[in-house]
């Protein structure tokens, strides 16, 4: 038999029969090593596994899967990008790889299919083996200590499948094994995957977590195959006569710990509490007689047949059938998963207790007839479904209007304040809610904070600024104009598809948060605070001071804060620009004095940060930074000034500029420029080289610093200045930053240094003051430009700067009437960057669909109409949307002539009506209204065509709910108003208004006799 050998990337790593030795990296040039093992073939040999002999605390240990030699977790990074350029796609192939910091398993490409699995170190042993094949994928069992704890999809054909170890920073040693696979048994529930909340003993699954903790689920090791298994309820945790949240049923190879079978793609699951079966989410469900809800003494099964004379495991259709203590309630064709079906199991409350039995004969149905009745229902052949994100379906926020109790609105799951002064949701969450205190944040009162005084590992909770007219069914940040700090580190501002603008430090139980208002103009500048320090800035775009409402939100199971609402802050919530342990600091950084120390290892790739608390000003206009120490000229050295703490990924009026030394250039970023680099003349960035960067303020007519505003931005290295550039400032003023990451790197910032001698200033002034009357002229031209105008003649072209944007096309559609209006759009369009294409006027007006029409919209990514009344009333504009829809596409809606009601009489009146959220109305302030649409062209693009149906149900609930908004409370249910329901609807209508809107007329809605909960408008119950 073949030796089974691994080689090395480092000649560091040494090896002794089947013992690997990694020393100490830190001092060497790479502190990663990698370890590659032969693709293991199909034999009784296909388990390996890692024995952890010992492992220093700094070191990381990665396994897995791979064709690279690098694993990597790509959402390590997202948030933190500090490349001169937009970040490229690490890799363009599949990976499975295992994490010793953080605990996770990840695939190295998809960044969603990520699982918590708990961290490994020395003295555990890790291992795995492959499950099932096909050809161009496989499914991996992952094991720690013996114990199957994960399934996971690997995307690579197997001759592509090399075991992998990286090592970070060292010392590690460890003993690799090749041998047959851990012997596992359907039967026995300890070999099963379960989660920390669930107990097993003598053939029985227990929930050990809280009351009011979130359902936690089992997996079986094996597919269920043709077969049947029962659970017995022996005892349940919730009070009596009520019914209890089992489910039992079937899902993929891969799947989390919170998944419930019928919750999730590929699954199919009995759901005792509400008596329903699910099949891949709540749209699918089947409702069944309330006397199959389940409770102590009921005994469940769940079986599966097999249609189709294929390979067990392979992608098929299938029966799968449940019964109720012996009676069968309830089956359906279904198509089996590649690799399988696996029994799942899911517990929620404490004192639940179920006997498992698995491996029973089918009880006896009639599997014959339902075999053929499918076989006749030709209809209801299934598609192949493929490998994808597991987690469950991420609805939309409920728009709630909540009720109001002295100064707070909330919706009734929060119950309010509590009479001990704290919020605690009174049952798990499964989507966001948060309370509201409508005594604003003020220049006079800036400042509000919670105690987070009960939280667990599954807890969401955020705080944050929101306004009064948004619902309380979302968190602080999710919506446009707000801002919010989650527990998880994550900022949110204003993200529609709840992307985080950017990540910052985690909290728990025990740490004090805090919202501060630090500046107020055209934006207003919001800083986050744990325990006392500052921990992330971001801006808020909400014109009306008087609504930035302090908000706390929650998500799934429960957390208890204790809030302080808006006041002054205390004396120790000054923060000086001189002292650095002020500034926002990355974790991992030690400030002694004013030097500053990456004092941890991190594998991770993204920057150590540090970040001023106040802006650059006529006062203190320039800093500098002596290196003190460095380990090598890569360590990604870089200085200069930022409006934001981090690097922003969803805020269109970030800036940032520094002086990187480790490549030497100068470079300029925003989210919406492409980043413009200056290759500097002279060295930087080394030993006792002091970098320094000013802020030179140029327009003495503009008395407030931190306001928008022309400026020179500056760099001297060793007192010679090597670079300057003339840049708006954006609201809030620009903040001192700098950004390094290699271990042992040492820094002095001095804050105090006075300005340099700047010869050639002047001579900037001059450059400056210039740039300015030409932006006063652009303005005023700007101004000028109306309606009118632009309806009158077309937009002068725009070159178009090269950037990322340039690959997302947008379709320009318009009337021949009034193409000039559309050539504005454009223009603004290619401003930023976009690829707009717009026809000519000519071919507008020919309306040639399949040869400029259809190809145009079959390749971009997004659709934008010019809503005119000659455009609704065009046979083209109907040809136009057909094509979105019959390509996916999705549709926005500027409108450049007011109208009174929306959507405006024509042809294509229905389809507007369900794309009124993604109308912008660019008549009031056109410029407000391009920026809104590039913002919105960001969020819609890959998602798909977006004209859904708005059905409103007209019934008794609808009619109470909104006679209780009437009263602001829930305590009675008595109808008092016969028009409540019109009310209701037009009011809903009111709140989905689009961007812009103005008129106080509602939109008309259709009654419908059937609600759909995919409305994208409104869904009242």
């Amino acid at each position: 038999m073949a030796v089974y050998k691994p080689w090395f990337t480092s000649n560091s790593v040494k090896e002794d029969g089947n013992q690997i030795f990694i020393p100490d990296l830190t001092e060497e040039e790479d502190s990663l090593a990698q370890v590659r093992f032969p693709v293991m073939k199909n034999d009784e040999r296909d388990y390996l596994s890692m024995k952890i002999n010992d492992m220093s605390e700094d070191a990381v240990l990665i396994f897995g899967v791979s064709e690279s030699s690098v694993l990597i977790d790509e959402s390590d990074d997202e948030n933190e990008i500090d490349n001169d350029d937009i970040k490229p796609k690490s890799r363009e192939s599949d990976g499975v790889a295992y994490f010793s910091d953080t605990g996770m398993i990840v695939s190295c490409i998809r960044t969603s299919n990520r699982y918590k699995k708990g961290k490994f170190h020395k003295g555990s042993s890790i291992g795995f083996c492959t499950d099932y094949q096909t050809e161009t994928k496989s499914v991996l069992m992952f094991f720690r200590d013996d114990k199957l704890i994960h399934r996971q999809w690997l995307s690579l054909e197997q001759k592509s499948q090399y075991p992998t170890l990286n090592i970070w920073w060292g010392s590690l040693e460890l003993t690799y094994d090749r041998s047959a696979r851990p012997q596992l048994e359907q039967g026995n529930l300890s070999h099963w995957i379960t989660d920390k909340y669930l107990d097993v003993s003598q053939g029985k699954l227990a929930f050990n977590g809280d009351a009011i903790m979130a359902q936690c689920t089992a997996f079986a090791p094996y597919p269920l195959g043709d077969g049947y298994f029962e659970i017995y309820i022996e005892n349940t945790g919730v009070p009596a006569g009520k019914s209890c949240p089992v489910v039992i049923g079937l899902c993929p190879a891969e799947a989390g710990t919170y998944n419930l079978a019928g919750n999730i793609m590929e699954s199919i699951g009995y759901h005792g509490i509400e008596a329903k079966i699910k099949h891949e989410f709540d749209k699918n469900a089947h409702s069944l007689h309330e006397r199959y809800q389940c409770t102590a003494g009921d005994r469940l099964g769940c079986g599966l047949i097999f249609i189709e004379n294929k390979e067990p495991r392979q992608n098929q259709k299938v029966i799968v059938y449940f019964t109720k203590n012996g009676e069968h309630i309830y089956h359906k064709a279904v198509s089996q998963p590649n690799a399988g079906f696996y029994p799942s199991i899911s517990l929620q409350h404490a004192g639940d207790v179920v006997d498992v039995r698995m491996g029973l004969p089918h009880p006896a149905l009639d599997f014959e007839e339902w075999k053929r009745e499918e076989q006749q229902n030709t209809s209801s052949k299934l598609p192949d479904l493929k490998i994808q994100d597991q987690r469950s379906h991420d609805h939309e926020d409920d728009e709630i209007e909540g009720i109001t109790v002295q100064q707070y609105r909330f919706p009734e799951e929060l119950g309010g304040m509590r009479t001990d002064g704290t919020i605690s949701p009174s049952q798990p969450l499964k989507k966001p809610r948060l309370i509201q205190c409508n005594d604003a944040l003020s220049n006079q009162k800036p400042f509000f904070s919670m105690t987070v005084s009960k939280a667990d590992n599954d807890s969401v909770v955020s705080i944050g600024i929101t306004k009064s007219s948004q619902t309380v069914g979302t968190l602080p940040g999710y919506l446009s104009e707000s801002v919010g700090y989650s527990n998880t580190g994550c900022v949110y501002l204003g993200a529609r598809h709840k992307t985080a603008c950017f990540s910052t430090e985690e909290y728990d139980e025990g740490d004090v948060i805090g919202c501060l208002l630090d500046y107020s103009g055209n934006v207003h500048i919001v800083s986050f605070t744990k325990n006392g320090r500052l921990v992330g800035r971001a801006e808020v775009s909400n014109s009306n001071t008087k609504d930035l409402l302090p908000s706390i939100g929650f998500k799934y199971i429960p957390a208890t804060v204790r809030p302080m609402w808006t006041h002054k802050p205390s004396t120790d919530m000054v923060f000086q620009q001189h002292n650095l342990n002020d500034w926002i600091q990355t974790p991992g950084l030690e400030i002694n004095g004013n030097c500053v120390t990456i004092k941890i290892k991190d594998r991770r790739k993204a920057p150590k940060m540090l970040t001023a608390p106040h802006p650059l000003t006529r006062g203190q206009s320039f800093y500098s930074v002596r290196i003190v120490s460095r380990k090598n000229r890569e360590g990604h050295l870089a200085i200069g000034v930022s409006n934001h703490s981090h690097v922003a990924t969803t805020s269109n009026k970030y800036r940032d500029i520094r002086l990187r030394c480790h490549k030497g250039f100068v470079v300029t970023k925003g989210l919406t420029l492409h980043p413009a680099k200056e290759k500097l003349d002279v060295p930087v960035g080394y030993t006792n080289d002091v970098i320094g960067c000013g802020v030179l303020f140029v327009d003495d007519n503009q008395p407030d610093d931190r306001a928008e505003q022309f400026v020179v931005v500056y760099f001297t290295v060793n007192g010679t200045t090597v670079s300057h550039q003339i840049l708006q400032q954006p609201d809030g003023g620009f903040y001192p930053i700098i950004s390094f990451r290699s271990y042992g790197n040492k820094l002095e910032v001095n804050t105090t240094v006075k300005e340099p001698a700047l010869p050639n200033k002047s001579e900037w002034l001059t450059k400056a003051l210039g740039q300015i009357e030409i932006h006063k002229k652009e303005i005023k031209a700007m101004q000028k430009e109306d309606d009118k105008s632009r309806q009158n003649r077309p937009a002068s072209p725009v070159e178009r700067p090269t950037s990322h944007l340039n690959k997302i096309k947008v379709y320009m559609a318009c009337s021949a009437e009034r193409w000039n209006e559309a050539t504005y759009i454009k223009a603004g369009l290619d401003s930023y960057g976009y690829n707009a294409m717009l026809l000519s006027k000519e071919r507008v007006a020919k309306g040639s669909v399949a040869l400029d029409i259809e190809p145009r919209i079959k390749s971009c990514q997004v659709m934008v109409c010019s809503i005119t009344p000659e455009y609704c009333n065009s046979k083209l504009a109907v040809s136009e949307l057909k094509l979105a829809q019959k390509y996916n596409k999705p549709i926005l809606v500027p409108v450049v002539e007011k109208v009174k009601v929306w959507p405006p009489a024509g042809n294509i009146d229905d389809t507007l009506r369900m794309l009124s959220t993604y109308r912008i109305e660019m008549y009031s302030n056109f410029d407000w209204g391009m920026d809104q649409l590039c913002k919105l062209i960001e969020e819609v693009r890959g998602k798909g065509y977006n004209a859904k149906e708005i059905h409103v149900e007209e019934g008794d609930a609808a009619k109470l709910l909104y006679t209780d908004a009437q009263k602001g409370n829930v305590t009675q249910n008595t109808p008092s108003d016969p028009q409540a329901f019109k009310k209701a609807a037009a009011e809903a209508e009111r709140k989905y208004a689009g961007i812009g809107n103005t008129t106080t007329e509602p939109s008309p809605i259709k009654n419908r006799g059937n609600v759909q909960k995919s409305s994208q408008a409104c869904h009242i119950l």
